[in-house]
């Protein structure tokens, strides 16, 4: 019995996540929690200006 793909990215996701959080402090973890509780005018979160959408990257 194997178990479904979406299953295993969970998992693969669950120990990326698992490794990065390891090696943060608790300042850079406080940092990154705010990026996702701050909100601009418009509702939208600051991760918005780190993530790159495809949009604007047709341009390129």
């Amino acid at each position: 019995m194997g178990c479904s793909k979406g299953a295993a990215r969970r998992a693969m996701n669950t120990a990326i996540c698992d490794g990065i959080h390891g090696r943060m402090s608790p300042v850079e973890r406080a940092g990154l929690l705010r990026l996702l509780e701050e909100r601009d005018a418009d509702g939208a979160t600051h991760t918005n200006g780190i993530i790159p959408h495809p949009a604007s990257r047709a341009g390129q």
